[in-house]
């Protein structure tokens, strides 16, 4: 039982620490379960504005269809990249970002972490 814990501690400080930002989803709602602090900085957003909305509820994903549309594709073909996705930040600046996805089971279930690679502010 402790193995499993220290495993869960280890991605928990992987997860909070790491310089790109990364979202959890339940892939069959595509609501989100965790965010990283770093895409909560990166974007100016709470926590909270981010954590069990759909993707297209928070507003740097607010393009519906641009936001559902990884989704789907990361649904069919469990893997899905692009080079320039552009995120509205809190403020309203555009940001391009690396997006890497792809699908995962976690018991029974499937999710898919959405990975935003660093980027550079203009």
């Amino acid at each position: 039982m402790q193995s499993l814990k220290d495993s869960e501690l280890r991605y928990r400080r992987l997860f909070e620490a790491a310089q790109d930002g990364i979202l959890i989803l339940d892939a069959e709602t595509g609501a989100i379960t965790d965010v990283n602090p770093y895409l909560v900085e990166m974007l100016g957003y709470s926590r909270e504005e981010f954590v069990e909305k759909k993707l297209w509820e928070v507003g740097a994903f607010k393009d519906i269809e641009a936001s559902r549309r990884p989704s789907r594709l990361c649904k069919k073909n469990e893997y899905i990249r692009y080079k320039d996705l552009p995120l509205r930040a809190n403020d309203g600046e555009l940001i391009p970002v690396e997006f890497v996805s792809n699908v995962y089971l976690v018991g029974s279930q499937k999710g898919y972490p959405m990975q935003y690679p660093r980027h550079h502010r203009t």
